[in-house]
């Protein structure tokens, strides 16, 4: 998707030049979760959720028809309670509503118990393979 026309922001906890090379992106920022300090990479510490919110929030206002991927909640959750982590998701999501881009978040729904997992995707939809550049 964001290899195809749309810019992307992605938030990860994986390593950002790993994820460049795999993918060969080059424009795209990516927003490294990790306690590392000194990181050539943008990063944020997972604990410090609120440092997030700016990033995605900036990011949407200054793109047209942008995606915002998060594949790491799981590692958010683990670093903050989960509440805080729903509002967070929460807040974000008004952000994403307000404007033309779309939010994926890769979620495993294994990790939460019911009811979480309900308060996370009461606004969102499942993608599978055949979404791949619908979104």
């Amino acid at each position: 998707m964001v290899k195809q026309v749309r810019p992307g922001l992605c938030i990860t906890r994986e390593n950002p030049a790993k994820i460049r090379s795999k993918y060969n992106i080059t424009k795209t920022p990516i927003v490294w979760l990790t306690k590392a300090k000194g990181s050539e990479c943008p990063s944020v510490d997972p604990a410090e959720l609120f440092k997030l919110h700016p990033t995605i929030d900036n990011f949407i206002k200054k793109v047209d028809d942008g995606i915002v991927l998060i594949d790491s909640l799981e590692y958010l959750i683990l670093e903050n309670d989960l509440r805080s982590v729903i509002k967070f998701m929460e807040q974000t999501n008004d952000s994403i509503m307000a404007s033309d881009s779309r939010l994926i978040l890769q979620i495993d729904p294994l990790i939460f118990d019911t009811k979480d997992h309900h308060l996370l995707k009461r606004w969102m939809r499942s993608l599978t393979e055949e979404d791949n550049y619908n979104v």
